[in-house]
């Protein structure tokens, strides 16, 4: 973490290439996936993991939300942007959850099922004379698991 602070100061004092910056991010995600501590105990808590899990869907739908609470904030006479905030948040919350469930769990698991499919076949195939035996064990992501 201390060596992509120093590369983000060096950056933006001295415009050092954005190369540099990027390969201390680089080796800071290699550090928390491989050990543990207590940034990676941090960002391993539930609300954490929820919130990671939805945010590409709420990335997709926030300007549509964004949008939407706009439009009821100013009907309701408070489109200040400290009541349009709270409301996009919620709302792209709500999107992202619904795509989740609607869409992405389904394909997922169908997606996963259609994988054991071919394991299945793999596994009971034969060439020549010979049976092979292959054993292919899917990698468990590490998210899912918490």
């Amino acid at each position: 973490m201390t060596l992509v602070a120093i590369a983000y100061i060096l950056f933006v004092m001295h415009l050092l290439p954005i190369l540099v910056f990027s390969a201390a991010v680089t080796l800071f995600v290699g550090s928390l996936v491989l050990r543990t501590g207590a940034i990676r105990n941090f960002l391993a808590h539930p609300i954490l993991v929820l919130l990671g899990k939805r945010s590409y869907a709420m990335y997709l739908v926030h300007v549509l939300a964004l949008n939407a609470a706009a439009v009821v904030a100013r009907k309701m006479h408070v489109d200040y942007w400290f009541t349009v905030l709270p409301l996009t948040y919620a709302g792209s919350f709500i999107l992202a959850t619904l795509l989740y469930y609607g869409i992405e769990k389904p394909c997922i698991e169908r997606g996963r099922s259609i994988s054991k499919v071919f394991r299945n076949r793999l596994s009971g195939s034969r060439h020549g004379s010979a049976h092979v035996h292959a054993r292919i064990t899917p990698i468990e992501n590490p998210v899912d698991a918490a």
